[in-house]
């Protein structure tokens, strides 16, 4: 029942980057509802959490309509039907989008190892003559620092711009433009995803997401509009690829 691995690693390239660039609108779209409720209103910043969280409330609910992980139903629950129809359905979407997929390359596995073992201790194991846990320790540097940079940047920058004595509203203004590069980074890393190496082109978006936020910085009007753009364009390039690349 396993799937080859360049049969999976392209569907979970269809369903990942694409769900991202759904997403990723939405975050470009908040910056402007934040400017119709937060300078006009009193309680407009409650208005604004008060529409995510009802946001939230909906996502919780849709949750119990997707389907289940396929692992988890055969190494949980031993129903390997299931699992088979979920990893068809997978595989129908994904055809539409790239045509035939590859041949699958199926691999015996020793179910009970995986359900005797916890799998994150894997990740402090050197197997194959690669050492995970050289690995991880990389990972968690990297995503700490990224997750630093872009939480002030996406939780603070308001504050930050009015404190610099920019009125709110055009603070929001600035970062609403400039989270048009959100989903244009999304749909840029949709084109190209694969065509270059992954570790290269997360390299490359960080440059992107540095100079950004350096020129964000400079606080003057033409490089707040400037420094928004970039930081958020690295910022809908980086995280669907990183994410997979992670994995």
């Amino acid at each position: 029942m396993f799937i080859g691995t360049s049969k999976a690693k392209l569907i979970s390239i269809f369903i990942t980057v694409y769900a991202f660039i759904l997403g990723i609108m939405g975050q470009a779209l908040v910056p402007f509802v934040a400017l119709g409720l937060v300078p006009v209103f009193y309680n407009g910043w409650r208005y604004l959490f008060a529409i995510g969280g009802i946001i939230a409330v909906i996502a919780l609910l849709l949750r119990f309509e997707l389907p289940e992980s396929p692992r988890w139903l055969v190494l949980k629950k031993n129903n390997f039907g299931k699992a088979e129809s979920i990893l068809a359905m997978m595989e129908t979407i994904a055809e539409k989008r790239y045509g035939k997929l590859p041949a699958s390359h199926p691999e015996e596995v020793n179910l009970e190892e995986y359900k005797t073992r916890f799998p994150t201790l894997y990740l402090f194991e050197g197997r194959e003559g690669k050492v995970y846990s050289k690995r991880l320790t990389i990972l968690v540097f990297a995503w700490f620092f990224w997750y630093i940079g872009n939480y002030a940047f996406l939780g603070d920058a308001a504050t930050l711009l009015a404190a610099a004595h920019i009125p709110l509203a055009k603070s929001i203004l600035y970062l609403g433009i400039g989270a048009v590069g959100y989903p244009v980074g999304a749909i840029l890393m949709a084109l190209t995803a694969d065509k270059y190496e992954r570790k290269y082109v997360i390299f490359m978006d960080t440059i992107v997401w540095f100079v950004g936020l350096l020129i964000f910085s400079l606080k003057t009007e033409p490089t707040l509009l400037i420094g928004s753009f970039m930081a958020s364009l690295a910022l809908g390039m980086y995280l669907q690829v990183a994410y997979t690349y992670t994995a």
